[in-house]
């Protein structure tokens, strides 16, 4: 998500909407973005806050698109991750995205973590998980996950 928010640098008003307090702190000195903090418990290895605080800002608000960092991927347990309560943030933020783009390398395929992140059904639709031969890039039916 870093090197994602190290990349953005928009010339029109841009709002984030994070978890990441390093991502926050990258952003906040552009001037065409607004940073949304999400409140609650911190995870010490992903400086990332998740919990009932995070939940409840989100259930009042609509994104566009979502950018989505991954633990594992998995053909049958989907998109997980490695906390129960990361997962139950990430579904709430899916739910609040029209859009969701999952970012991960080659090494999270194949992985299952402990906690399941499931996509709306609009997002499943006609989905094909594959590789993009010779470019370790993967896609689902129009989306790519990179």
């Amino acid at each position: 998500m870093l090197a994602l928010a190290r990349s953005i640098n928009p010339e029109k008003h841009l709002t984030v909407i994070t978890s990441a307090l390093n991502v926050a702190l990258e952003l906040s000195s552009h001037l065409h973005v607004d940073v949304l903090q999400l409140g609650g418990q911190l995870r010490q290895n992903s400086s990332s806050v998740m919990g009932p605080y995070a939940e409840q800002i989100l259930a009042d608000v609509s994104c566009s698109m979502l950018f989505l960092g991954v633990d594992g991927i998995d053909l049958e347990m989907g998109l997980t991750t490695t906390s129960l309560m990361e997962a139950r943030l990430n579904q709430k933020m899916i739910d609040a995205a029209q859009i969701t783009v999952v970012l991960a390398d080659s090494s999270k395929f194949g992985k299952r973590g402990l906690g399941k992140r499931y996509l709306k059904p609009q997002h499943q639709a006609g989905a094909r998980w594959g590789a993009l031969p010779g470019t370790g890039r993967y896609c689902t039916g129009s989306r790519s996950f990179i």
